[in-house]
């Protein structure tokens, strides 16, 4: 392999962060606007990883928040970002392997979108299957595209259609509802404390001329909104977050974001997963015709050595393929 480079590009250089995407595939996930916002209710550093090759082009790039501390690792930040590269690498993981030992890093754990899932060169034994995520194609028409939901969610947006409540798309009134309804409407779902956002997130996040929301308005304010993150020629779905009540709303303001992403030229609206396999989270999802894709992470030791030791110390099994990884996280934090 020719000579490669690798940098960490941090949030604040903006105009690096958008140069490096600018010629690879890539996901809202990876956008400086996006990692910016999610930032804001992490303790851990958040960065850009950049690959180059000996002509300066960028091979490859991944967001990263990185944990400084007595045990230092990497960890792919909220979203679906992981390793974006503009073509097959087979050689890109011997690459990252020693880009990560030469940092110090005891393990990474990179969550990998199936939408960028080229060959880099992973062997299956550090790969895990996470979950499937549903990706809802929007190049076909309106039409074609509510032919292949489920019976009940046609029935339910004929009759939104016809009859449909009073919408906003003001980002304004739908931080006020966010900042009011986020944090009970997690609790009422039981969520991890991932999902523990501070205000600031929110704030930066619908400022972002890349984020769409919509909202049922009502007498006495927003009921429900839908906010989707975009890039080019792609979305995500991020949060759907109703009032108790407003629950009914979730799937017509969807269908609504649906058309708005359409009409901007977005081809793939990736609907994200459940929040356990064959959930009703995961049902809503698949009844709007979406298809499933399996959604893998990978699980890479760099120092085997002190993986070991800290696995001991916190009396957990250092293996590869658990479902919480590094598990000697588990104690540590």
């Amino acid at each position: 392999m020719a000579l490669v480079t690798h940098e960490l590009v941090p949030l604040g250089d903006k105009g690096r962060w958008q140069e490096a995407l600018e010629h690879i595939p890539h996901a809202p996930a990876h956008t400086h606007d996006h990692v910016l916002a999610f930032q804001a209710s992490s303790p851990d550093p958040h960065v850009l990883y950049v690959c180059r090759n000996g002509l300066g082009e960028v091979e490859a790039a991944c967001p990263l928040a990185i944990r400084e501390d007595s045990a230092p690792d990497v960890y792919t930040p909220y979203g679906f970002g992981g390793f974006a590269s503009r073509r097959s690498l087979p050689w890109f993981a011997a690459e990252w392997g020693r880009f990560a030992e030469g940092r110090g890093w005891v393990t990474s754990y990179i969550a990998m979108n199936p939408l960028l899932d080229n060959d880099l060169g992973f062997p299956q034994a550090v790969t895990k299957h996470a979950q499937d995520l549903f990706i809802l194609d929007l190049r076909p028409d309106l039409e074609s595209i509510k032919r292949a939901m489920s019976r009940s969610r046609r029935a339910a947006l004929a009759r939104w259609d016809q009859a449909p409540s009073t919408i906003t798309w003001e980002k304004s009134r739908v931080l006020d509802f966010v900042r009011q309804e986020a944090a009970a409407h997690f609790a009422r779902r039981s969520a991890v404390s991932t999902y523990s956002f501070r205000d600031e997130t929110w704030e930066l996040l619908l400022a972002s001329p890349t984020v769409m929301a919509v909202a049922v308005t009502q007498k006495n304010g927003l009921s429900a909104c839908c906010i989707v993150g975009m890039t080019e020629g792609s979305a995500d779905y991020l949060f759907g977050i109703p009032r108790p009540g407003g629950e009914r709303h979730a799937a017509p303001l969807l269908w609504e974001a649906i058309k708005a992403l359409r009409a901007t030229g977005v081809q793939t609206l990736n609907l994200g997963g459940g929040i356990r396999a064959d959930d009703g989270v995961g049902e809503f999802k698949r009844r709007f015709g979406a298809r499933g894709v399996p959604m893998t992470t990978l699980q890479l030791v760099h120092d085997r050595e002190r993986y070991a030791r800290l696995s001991a110390e916190s009396e957990t099994v250092p293996e590869v393929g658990r479902t919480f990884f590094p598990s000697y996280r588990m104690k540590v934090r």
